[in-house]
């Protein structure tokens, strides 16, 4: 579409599994799309044609972020027992880092795969750093009784592991993940909503908690956004949208 006059400028060839997700390359030449189990596709824009495809992971992608520079491309998946996949499969597939010029692998990134009977390990949402190489993987993981969650930061020019903040308790049964991440638009700090110990706002360099910031829990969130001042902050709930001073 073209945003000035509304016009519709083209419509790409149908594809046979629903489109999850769409973005532009930095040049503005390629259109991705996210579809189906685990593949985008590469469109050429003046002329709709299909460049090529990429099957990125062989489990399902569960999260896709592109870095706000358009170079690059974060998918996360899901891996379960070792009654299907071994230890050394889930601990190094999960999490990649891809170039969107050339489609090519940069990084294979360790999501912190752990050991024990039965894991299951899913990366439930991706978040890159909106002036710096980084990236946010918010990640769940479940052993046959208890399950856990945590929030790492990488550095994508390296695909080196700086920190962590995790959740302080283990839960029975269910997974119970942060369900919503967002960095504040100078980077300096990281709002996080869990499902059970609400939403906190961390340092980005130390993953310490901002103190005299914290809300209740949340039974659902949706999305979170910083406002560009970055003193206002935005959160979808499941039937409603709450405006937070982040000063008071």
């Amino acid at each position: 579409w073209e945003r000035s006059s509304g016009k519709l400028l083209r419509t790409f060839p149908k594809q046979t599994e629903r489109v999850w997700r769409v973005a532009f390359s930095s040049n503005e030449k390629k259109l991705i799309t996210f579809s189906g189990w685990n593949t985008l596709h590469f469109w050429e824009i003046p002329s709709g044609k299909l460049l090529y495809t990429r099957s990125f992971h062989r489990g399902a992608i569960t999260s896709v972020a592109f870095s706000p520079s358009g170079q690059y491309l974060a998918t996360g998946s899901v891996a379960y027992s070792e009654q299907i996949y071994p230890p050394s499969f889930w601990q190094n597939h999960i999490l990649k880092l891809w170039s969107l010029q050339t489609g090519h692998n940069l990084h294979t990134l360790d999501a912190g795969g752990y050991g024990g009977y039965g894991p299951s390990v899913k990366i439930d949402l991706i978040s890159f750093h909106p002036t710096q190489k980084i990236l946010a993987a918010n990640w769940s993981w479940r052993e046959l009784h208890y399950s856990q969650a945590s929030i790492q930061l990488w550095d994508i020019t390296q695909g080196k592991h700086l920190r962590d903040f995790s959740t302080k308790t283990r839960y029975t049964m269910s997974f119970v993940p942060f369900s919503c991440t967002a960095f504040s638009p100078d980077g300096k700090t990281i709002a996080v909503v869990h499902e059970q110990e609400g939403l906190r706002i961390l340092s980005t360099s130390t993953a310490a908690v901002i103190p005299g910031f914290s809300l209740p829990s949340y039974t659902q969130c949706n999305d979170i956004l910083f406002h560009p001042n970055g003193k206002m902050l935005a959160i979808a709930g499941r039937t409603e949208v709450s405006l937070w001073d982040i000063s008071s």
